[in-house]
Order: structure tokens, then C-alpha cells, then sequence
């Protein structure tokens, strides 16, 4: 069995930090985050780590995870809707709301709300001959 073990400073490497990580528990082995796989660094310590980085499937991976990166930034939002759109969207909205309390009977705002000796609302006939609309707080 090899002498090596899991050192922390290798964390602070700039080639190392993005992807190398320690495995609990077992301080003769090293995690890469990016291929998801566990590095023996018991026999040749950082240079089990080195040869790691320098694997084609590492590169590989890592060149995917940079491509998901870069794609991440690049992406672009909507633009801002003009004026005339905001106005548009915004009657649209005011219209389908009226539709809604004409479909529901409900009363335009808080007609029909009358405030008693508590503060709260009270439920009155809109109309004579009509049902009380129930509204509750």
C-alpha cells in the first residue's frame, strides 16, 4: 500500500481547484467533479493527479463543461417590449379581467361591499330579486 495521501493545498492549484475535490472519508483518493470519478493517489500522489488532467477523457470533459459554460454566457433574453406592445398587453389584460367578473358576476371592484361596526366587508344583493354574491377576505 502507498504512502500518499490527499494533500488540501493541491485545491489551492489554479489547474487543479476548478475540478479536484477531496473524498471523505478515504484520504488516499481524490475526486474529479467533472468526470465524476475517483483518483487513487495512493501510490503516486499529485502525480496520479497530473496524469488525471492529462487523460484525453478529462480534456474531453472538460472541453464540455467549457462549451456548456461559454453557452451559458452567450445566451440572450427577449428584448424589452416597445410602448405600443406594453399599452397593447396591458388593455388585453384590463379586458380579460372585465370579461371574467362578467362570466362570474362578480361586481366590477368592491361594489356591493359595505363595511360594518368591525371593519369587515358585508355581503349585499347587487339587485333586487339577486342572490347575495359571497365574497370572502
Amino acid at each position: 500500500m502507498g504512502k500518499c495521501k490527499f494533500a488540501s493545498k493541491w485545491l489551492e492549484d489554479m489547474e487543479f481547484e476548478p475540478w479536484l475535490r477531496p473524498v471523505s472519508g478515504n484520504n488516499r483518493e481524490a475526486y474529479c467533479c467533472v468526470c465524476r470519478k475517483a483518483i487513487s493517489v495512493a501510490s503516486m500522489g499529485i502525480k496520479a493527479v497530473r496524469s488525471h488532467m492529462l487523460s484525453a477523457s478529462h480534456k474531453a470533459a472538460m472541453g464540455r463543461k467549457q462549451q456548456v459554460s461559454i453557452a451559458h454566457f452567450c445566451t440572450t433574453s427577449p428584448p424589452p417590449p416597445t410602448i405600443a406592445e406594453a399599452t397593447t398587453a396591458s388593455a388585453t389584460s384590463s379586458k380579460v379581467t372585465a370579461d371574467l367578473r362578467v362570466m362570474l358576476a362578480a361586481p366590477p371592484s368592491d361594489a356591493g361591499r359595505h363595511s360594518n361596526a368591525a371593519g369587515r366587508g358585508s355581503v349585499v344583493p347587487q339587485h333586487r330579486n339577486e342572490t347575495p354574491i359571497h365574497k370572502f377576505q
